[in-house]
């Protein structure tokens, strides 16, 4: 029986299927599975624990699609083999297209650039989880109605010919584990008798799409949950439809019976999400195609109007010190969502830190301003590009060369006194370190000064000598060995750690604690390079130090909470919040709320499009208001996720925009926008006449 549950946001189709599998399980059932997106795996089994107890949260298998495939395998077999990360993927990529360079004309100038080859791994997973095989993008080429998009094609499978193959000589491909699942089902029958209930998810992949057959066929009761009334006049819930359709004919294939209301309505009225009534009414109504007015009273929305950034984050912050202060709410209920965040991290931490606001920011930080990773880019380009004095700065102003901060000082004013440059730094210094300050300054603290200098000098240049006659026409495996020698016996991890003890003993545990991280991961790129060149030869430096940088370039540190109380920030394609009772929106502007869709990626959506009538279904929006598509569950892997989304059971949405200085109307209509965009102060003060707005730009 396939069972789907539908309904719109804040509907209780989670709450449902949560019931449903509890209920089994309270019964004595044990082949009970709940597959959720990955983020929200932790949510769900904790949800389930507190709802119905140890005992009966025990029998109920929270899984991601994933981890399905190692639920079953753990079984069954087939987890064996080396997985690739991205930078060995991308390292990958680089040999491909540099093997077939003699081959491309679209791509021929793109041989060695990065951001080409991590656009071609993107497309190439698209492909994989699509369902189909390479083979595909051949007869594609052959086929397809446009000569510029079928020389793109040609080329592509040149390179993921051989990028596969390289692929496969080592590592085992994680993109291709849904088929292989499929096939281990099919041979073994391994979910017969099973109850899945399958939530959180707007649309699946192709790969998803056949598992799914396979839990069709297999299991005893399938209930789906799909975000979507039925009758949708702004298209909002096109994409979530076309899912539903797709789930029933493949349910009509397999002789499954389909039921597409819930047995029991009144459970899902139980776990409705919104408690106030002017949320629910904005979810339902807010890209309706004809406008609605809420007649009662809007105490739960706040428009805040504001003339600059810093009043907008300021008055974002003060509002939240409020709340904390007057009305008994705790931080962890709050999240404050944004869209660019380039232009908010900085004006709104410092707004918290000012009104002493516990604070977590999810961000992702890139790690090249780690001071290791500063310290091995300034190794390489001195290997690379020589002993410049620029480059043995910056070695040393790492903090992690073993030079104190006061050496550092002399040897740069010696520096710049004498003009100093390349071979100079080999040979003893001789000129006077006092420069024209000589004649006020006896002989003899002349040669002590000059002999400290010198004494720095050879203890910085000594191994760096060493390393360079180490790495010259050598290997990749001993580039490699000579870096990670260099490291310890230059005491490296002796300084950083202290480095750490320092920054943490400075009130910053939270970059005291990256450092162990960000030695893994200098130390793990190294590894990465040595596994996949191994003994061939490392023609020059300069291809080992692109090599390095181009892997780093993939890699960033991501941190959890420190606390147990704290604001959420968080980007509006990334939030992932659960149950907030109050949430700001900052910068609610056209073109930021809902994004403007962009043109990515190596096809324009047009040429998506032509691959789609060949039969090569890649992402492709479809319907342009699917990124409008707000009030989803925000468990989507695939959806983006402006404001409103995460207003579950939430009982306060407090958006904020900007203002031009010198007008007062939105940045959106000083533009020259027609007419109202779908998420406006314009419209909200339409559809609420008892609207509370806040004009901060005439308090602060």
């Amino acid at each position: 029986m396939l069972q789907l549950v539908t309904g719109r946001s804040g509907s209780g189709k989670t709450e449902y299927v949560r019931r449903v599998l509890g209920t089994l399980a309270q019964e004595g059932e044990n082949k009970l599975i709940l597959i959720v997106p990955e983020q929200y795996s932790y949510d769900s089994e904790r949800a389930m624990l507190k709802t119905f107890g140890n005992a009966a949260a025990q029998h109920v298998e929270v899984l991601s699609f994933p981890r399905l495939t190692d639920f079953v395998f753990r079984t069954t077999g087939g987890n064996a083999g080396i997985v690739a990360d991205d930078g060995t993927r991308l390292i990958l990529m680089l040999r491909a297209m540099d093997a077939v360079a003699d081959k491309l004309d679209y791509y021929a100038s793109y041989r060695d650039d990065v951001r080409l080859a991590k656009e071609l791994i993107a497309i190439f997973r698209e492909v994989r989880q699509s369902g189909a095989g390479l083979i595909k993008l051949e007869e594609a080429a052959e086929t397809v109605d446009s000569p510029v998009l079928s020389k793109k094609l040609k080329e592509l499978f040149l390179i993921y010919d051989v990028y596969d193959a390289m692929f496969r000589q080592r590592y085992a491909d994680e993109d291709l584990r849904l088929e292989r699942l499929c096939k281990v089902l099919d041979e073994t029958q391994f979910l017969d008798g099973y109850t899945f209930a399958i939530d959180g998810f707007k649309s699946f992949t192709g790969q998803e799409l056949s598992l799914m057959g396979r839990i069709l066929s297999q299991a005893k009761d399938v209930y789906v949950t799909l975000c979507t009334d039925g009758a949708d006049p702004s298209m909002v819930f096109h994409s979530v439809d076309e899912t539903k359709k797709r789930l029933c004919n493949m349910a009509k294939e397999r002789n499954v019976r389909v039921f597409e209301d819930p047995k029991d309505e009144a459970a899902i009225s139980q776990g409705r999400r919104f408690l106030s009534p002017e949320l629910a009414f904005l979810e339902a109504n807010l890209f309706y195609p004809a406008e609605r007015v809420y007649d009662g009273q809007a105490d739960h929305i706040t428009i805040c109007e504001s003339q600059s950034l810093f009043e907008e984050c300021e008055w974002i912050a003060a509002t939240i010190r409020k709340l904390l202060r007057e009305d008994g709410l705790r931080a962890r209920d709050i999240a404050v969502i944004v869209r660019r965040e380039e232009d908010y991290k900085k004006e709104l931490i410092s707004a918290f830190r000012r009104y002493d606001i516990p604070f977590f920011d999810d961000a992702r930080q890139p790690v090249e301003n780690q001071p290791l990773v500063v310290l091995c880019r300034a190794i390489l380009s001195l290997l690379s590009q020589g002993f410049t004095s620029e480059n043995l700065l910056q070695y040393l102003k790492t903090g992690l060369a073993g030079v104190s901060p006061e050496e550092v000082a002399e040897l740069e004013n010696y520096i710049f006194t004498w003009d100093v440059k390349g071979r100079s730094w080999q040979d003893p210094f001789p000129w006077n370190p006092f420069g024209l300050d000589a004649s006020f300054r006896s002989e003899a603290e002349a040669e002590e000064a000059l002999a400290l200098l010198n004494e720095t000098r050879a203890r910085v240049i000594g191994p760096l000598v060493k390393l360079r006659s180490k790495v010259k026409d050598k290997s990749f495996r001993e580039v490699g060995e000579a870096l990670y020698d260099f490291l310890v016996r230059t005491r490296v991890p002796e300084h950083l750690k202290a480095y750490a003890i320092a920054l943490d003993e400075a009130g910053l545990p939270d970059l005291a604690g990256e450092q162990d991280r960000v030695w893994d991961v200098v130390i793990s790129v190294i590894d990465r390079l040595t596994a996949v060149y191994g003994d061939e030869l490392c023609p020059k430096m300069k291809n080992y130090a692109d090599l390095f940088y181009a892997i780093l370039s993939m890699t960033d540190l991501g941190s959890i909470p420190q606390g147990l109380d704290e604001v959420s920030i968080s980007a509006a394609d990334r939030v992932r919040l659960s149950s907030p009772n109050t949430v700001f929106v900052a910068g609610l502007e056209e073109g930021v709320f809902p994004a403007v869709i962009g043109q990515s990626g190596l096809f324009t959506l047009h040429e998506r499009a032509l691959l789609r009538d060949q039969g090569l279904e890649l992402s492709f929006p479809e319907d342009l208001r699917a990124v409008h598509h707000l009030f989803r569950r925000h468990g989507s892997e695939r959806a983006a996720l402006p404001f409103l989304a995460p207003a579950r059971r939430g009982r306060r949405l407090l958006p904020s925009f900007r203002t031009h200085p010198r007008g007062g109307k939105a940045l959106h209509q000083r533009r020259g926008r027609g007419g109202d965009p779908a998420l406006s102060p314009g419209r909200c003060r339409k559809a609420f006449r008892r609207l509370l707005c806040r004009d901060e730009s005439l308090r602060l």
